[in-house]
């Protein structure tokens, strides 16, 4: 079964994964066309251009057998956007100026200087925490449940915000695109490590330390509180405890986005909450990966393995190049269409 893959960037993530239970064959068993001998113990494959043992699995990908795309706006700083956008509006209609400023009071000591009637507060920030945006105040109170119910909100579509569990569960649809069921084993890259391994890091979750990098959903979400609830400035503006993966102009937004990114892989994507089959990782053979599509095609297009007799002396050089041909046409593809964004770091 070859691997998914799942990207995060800055403003689009995107999924690749085979739909199809590996072992298909791409052309029917025993097909000829009449020039080609195979032997009595291999079968002739069009698509593969080469002799197949019955029941292999010929290394030719078929397009078919692959559902990927890429949800634009759905990375981590455009969906932040659209999120804090979508709270500026309902604020300007609700008018509970009065409000909020009881309630900041209550959370503040009656700070005078934090109470004005452009504050909002945000439940994905930490307790504490200001962010300047579009002529607002975002104070942080590090709510997760509150969190994870407004990123709920924002992930079928982004003009249409959902509002009730049921139909979401059942459509599993991000971005007003429903995708096929989840199967198989998946790599996470990009900002779903840099940003989970954070997590990892300023939760000082046991469970989830013991478990990285195949922890369960439940095991991130369980990790959640553990680092949103820290104050901003008494505690996680002045830790010492550093990250490698994470400026400090990212660390106020590392709550939001682990929230975002684990109830998009449950809730969005429909992974299981229990099952271990997402790794979370940087290297892959040592490698930095930075890219989805090219990836999971490439390890899935393996070169001609024993399973499959050339027809000729030299079909063997043949089929290697083009097999490497393609595969870096995949990786230079998939290098332009994926959106990774450093600055998110």
């Amino acid at each position: 079964q070859p691997l998914g893959a799942l990207d995060m960037g800055g403003s689009s993530t995107q999924i690749v994964f085979s739909t199809s239970d590996g072992n298909e064959n791409s052309a029917a068993a025993g097909s000829n066309d009449g020039d080609q001998t195979c032997g009595t113990n291999y079968d002739y494959t069009a698509e593969a251009d080469a002799c197949v043992a019955p029941g292999a699995q010929p290394s030719t990908l078929q397009h078919d057998n692959f559902f990927k795309t890429s949800y634009l706006s759905y990375g981590v700083d455009q969906f932040r956007h659209r999120m804090y956008r979508a709270w500026i509006a309902e604020r300007q209609q609700q008018q509970q100026d009065e409000q909020d400023e009881a309630r900041c009071e209550q959370q503040h000591d009656g700070s005078e200087q934090q109470c004005h009637s452009n504050i909002i507060f945000n439940p994905c920030g930490n307790p504490g925490n200001e962010q300047e945006y579009e002529g607002h105040v975002f104070l942080g109170t590090g709510n997760v449940d509150a969190c994870v119910a407004q990123v709920k909100r924002f992930i079928p579509h982004a003009s249409l915000p959902h509002d009730g569990d049921a139909d979401f569960e059942t459509e599993r649809m991000i971005g007003g695109i429903q995708h096929p069921p989840i199967r198989g084993k998946f790599l996470a890259m990009s900002l779903y490590f840099f940003a989970l391994d954070s997590l990892r890091v300023f939760s000082g979750n046991e469970i989830l330390e013991r478990t990285w990098p195949t922890p369960t959903l439940n095991e991130l979400h369980d990790a959640l509180d553990g680092l949103c609830s820290r104050s901003w400035h008494d505690d996680l503006s002045i830790t010492t405890t550093n990250h490698r993966f994470t400026r400090s102009t990212s660390l106020p937004h590392r709550c939001m986005e682990s929230v975002y990114m684990t109830t998009l892989l449950r809730h969005g994507y429909g992974f299981d909450p229990e099952s271990r089959d997402i790794t979370f990782t940087f290297l892959v053979n040592d490698s930095e990966v930075e890219w989805t599509l090219g990836m999971a095609l490439a390890m899935h297009a393996a070169p001609p393995s024993a399973n499959v007799k050339p027809k000729r002396a030299d079909d063997t050089a043949r089929r290697n190049a083009t097999y490497h041909r393609k595969a870096a046409e995949f990786v230079a593809h998939s290098a332009i269409h994926t959106h990774f964004y450093p600055e998110s770091l």
